[in-house]
């Protein structure tokens, strides 16, 4: 199926597509753009020099126009300057129409004008033009433009908001390209100076989706893209949150994933302070928002939420107000600002075509963090009673977890590849005896985060921190059988990456694998198998250079950690027949934490 349909555009009377020869002024801020921007390490390496008397103050005066990322924010706000309203749309113009060879815009919202008439301009100077929209929108303002207009062809909504410009200049953030992104709703939006070979690998993630390694790395930043990474997405949220150390800032258009909620609760409640700024009006969250629940009845904790206080809108021609919400999906936690497209629910993670940009630069942070202080400043305090419902917690039963119709409970175990954050509820189609009556055994739901659904792949007995969706919490033990005795100390590869090991050949029912021989590492003398429901040790006899007899497995998809004498661990998978969606999103979890592994069939197997 392909990604992108094609949807009809207006074209001139010949079939073709109109191009006019780019004005002089045009050639020459794009010759002058080139020379600033080739000169940009000599400058850099030369201010400093030049300057190094100056006062700090009038280094980085001199420094900023010169920074590779930054960040716009939008001001919708009747007290704002002109210069400062007009501040994202003007910088955005003079890139589109700085443009020499492409554009590729994805957009959820388009419908200013001026922006409209840019990517026309560049259209007829020869620029190639691009534009991948929503499939459920219509768009009257492209109409009778010439443009040529492509839908995502699948499920859920195009939602990324990006510009990519001669695959050097990328713009996107949490606005949409619309009058009421642009003006009336708060927004960020990121403005990015990237290398031709990135830009050019993040084309390809933007028209290609690639579930294999749905993200791209350059200093300082990491985009990942859904719904192709969706569940890494969310995972990547949860432990970030789980493991904050200082403070969890976060400014959110729509919030309804139960799981980070938890794990929010669970945060303030150990003594981070959270702070949250909402869209909404009124004294009262929502029943839609997951926060809702127990903002109320959660008790003294370092917890405060806030609705925005932006009431700038307008009224369009057909009577509908439009503006006044803060639309940002962002978060700030301890030295990281998480940002971009993906609001926290279950739609951006399974089905919407979304990005996730995680920002590590130091005035990228400060920037956000003094965006949050001036919104804070104008929002509306939820006021919540200092007092709580404090829940018994019974002891954590060593066998089954079992729960009463209509109650959660979140489990949290592992870490980088193997973190999960799984949220359980009462199976009430599954009878045990060991739960009492009016109770039912536990299953994870769909709003888990991990790699693993908590089925296949996941061994729950493993250690774990029960959490209530209020954040009271208590920890559950390993049982002595959850890891094999041989197993010890953190799970394989969450200490330091793993290197790959070379598999030619495996047979898991009679027990033989042939491998790459390496004259710079030991030989692997045992592995350790991720199974189904259960971790397997095998031990290994070389009986041939790169020949290796090991007890018989089970003939299933595994993920395969070859340790040797010196305590190294490689990395292998094998397959037998399609392989299991969840060693597929191990796989890709491991390559997001730099482990990178080979997979091939079992002996008998097809490759999928």
């Amino acid at each position: 199926m392909n990604y992108l349909e094609n949807r009809t555009a207006k074209k001139s009377d010949k079939g073709i597509w109109i191009r006019s020869i780019a004005t002089p002024r045009t050639v020459t801020w794009s010759a002058l753009h080139r020379a600033l921007y080739s000169g940009l390490w000599i400058a850099l390496l030369g201010i400093p020099l030049l300057f190094g008397r100056c006062s700090s103050e009038a280094h980085q005066k001199l420094i900023l126009p010169l920074v590779q990322q930054s960040v716009e924010f939008t001001y919708p706000s009747p007290l704002a300057s002109l210069e400062k309203k007009h501040r994202v749309k003007r910088r955005l113009l003079e890139w589109i129409d700085g443009a020499r060879s492409s554009l590729l815009v994805a957009a959820y919202g388009l419908d200013d004008r001026d922006i409209i008439q840019a990517l026309i301009r560049a259209e007829h100077r020869g620029v190639q033009v691009r534009t991948i929209l929503s499939p459920e929108k219509d768009y009257p303002e492209l109409e009778d433009t010439d443009l040529t207009l492509e839908v995502r062809n699948a499920s859920g909504l195009q939602h990324v908001k990006a510009v990519l410009i001669d695959n050097r200049r990328f713009v996107s953030g949490t606005g949409n390209l619309t009058k009421s992104g642009l003006f009336f709703n708060n927004n960020a939006f990121l403005f990015l100076r990237v290398h031709r070979s990135i830009g050019e690998r993040l084309r390809k993630k933007l028209l290609h989706p690639d579930e294999k390694e749905p993200f791209i790395r350059m200093p300082g930043i990491t985009m990942v893209f859904s719904p192709e990474g969706g569940r890494l997405i969310q995972t990547i949220l949860a432990r970030k949150i789980y493991h904050a150390r200082r403070s969890i800032r976060f400014l959110m258009f729509r919030f309804t994933d139960p799981t980070l909620s938890a794990l929010l609760y669970y945060r303030a409640r150990s003594g981070l302070p959270v702070q949250g700024i909402l869209d909404g009006q009124g004294a009262s969250l929502p029943s839609r928002s997951a926060l809702e629940e127990n903002y109320y009845s959660a008790g003294p904790m370092p917890l405060a939420l806030a609705f925005d206080g932006n009431e700038s809108r307008y009224q369009s021609a057909d009577g509908i107000y439009h503006g006044g919400h803060l639309h940002h999906k962002t978060a700030i936690i301890d030295d990281q600002v998480l940002t971009g497209s993906y609001n926290w629910s279950m739609s951006a993670r399974d089905q919407n075509r979304e990005i996730l940009f995680i920002m590590n630069r130091p005035e990228i942070q400060q920037r956000f963090h003094n965006r949050f202080e001036e919104l804070k400043r104008i929002s509306t305090a939820l006021a919540r009673p200092p007092y709580g419902t404090n829940l018994e917690l019974e002891p954590a039963p060593e066998e089954e977890i079992c729960l009463p119709e209509g109650a959660n409970l979140f489990a949290v175990t592992g870490d980088d590849p193997f973190f999960h954050a799984l949220k359980w509820q009462a199976a009430r189609d599954t009878a045990s005896e060991d739960c009492p009556a009016g109770t039912f055994p536990a299953r994870s739901s769909r709003h888990s985060a991990g790699a693993s659904k908590g089925k296949d792949y996941f061994i729950r007995n493993l250690n774990q921190k029960i959490l209530l969706p209020d954040g009271q919490s208590y920890d559950r033990y390993q049982e002595p059988d959850a890891l094999p005795t041989e197993m010890s100390g953190d799970l394989p590869c969450t200490a330091k990456p793993c290197r790959p090991l070379r598999l030619k050949r495996i047979d898991p029912e009679d027990g033989w694998l042939r491998k790459t021989e390496s004259e710079h590492r030991s030989a692997p003398t045992e592995f350790f198998a991720l199974a189904r429901q259960r971790w397997l040790h095998r031990d290994l006899r070389r009986t041939a250079p790169g020949f290796y007899r090991f007890d018989p497995l089970p003939d299933q998809d595994m993920l395969l950690f070859f340790r040797n004498n010196a305590g190294e661990t490689q990395i292998g998978c094998m397959y037998a027949g399609s392989m299991d969606p969840e060693i597929r999103r191990y796989l890709q979890f491991l390559r997001f934490h730099r482990t990178f592994a080979d997979c091939i069939p079992a002996e008998g197997s097809v490759a999928p």
